[in-house]
């Protein structure tokens, strides 16, 4: 889909014009929801217990909601990063963070979301979570969605 706005617009009319972008814009976000049975979680970051590979069970759920929207989607591309806290050795949290992603990723792919819609990335500890109060919030995975498809619109709002 491409949208284009031209600069050789009348003055009184960028308003009009404006309206008319985000009138269209937000017709297809809504076509593009409606077509879909399933909504995108707004959860994306699922905690893990000490030395566990395996996500909470109640986190179960909404990664098989992730699943199924992603499965629906098959323009959308996620990173999946892991991560652990600093305790013990580093190669062993390296490789328990892999192991992380790796449990969503196959939650993921149990809903039908294909291989090359997911990249798995593993941090170990290297990358400390930027909020939280301690160790239990570095063992995580943060589910990434790479939005471009999205924002290939081709809009200057600049020009409106």
């Amino acid at each position: 889909m491409s949208l284009a706005v031209f600069s050789s617009v009348r003055p009184n009319s960028k308003a009009r014009l404006g309206a008319a972008v985000l009138l269209l814009l937000s017709s297809v976000t809504l076509s593009l929801s409606a077509s879909a049975d399933t909504a995108r979680p707004a959860k994306t970051e699922f905690k893990f217990g000490l030395n566990q590979a395996r996500p909470a069970a109640t986190d179960r759920s909404i990664l098989e909601q992730h699943g199924q929207f992603i499965a629906e989607h098959p323009e959308v591309r996620i990173t999946l990063h892991g991560h652990s806290d600093a305790q013990g050795n580093s190669l062993h949290n390296a490789t328990l963070a892999l192991q992380r992603a790796q449990a969503v990723a196959r939650i993921l792919r149990e809903q039908g979301v294909a291989l090359e819609q997911i990249e798995i990335v593993s941090w170990g500890a290297v990358v400390p979570a930027t909020h939280g109060q301690g160790e239990a919030d570095n063992r995580r995975v943060e589910l990434d969605y790479n939005d471009e498809f999205l924002a290939n619109v081709g809009l200057e709002f600049s020009d409106l």
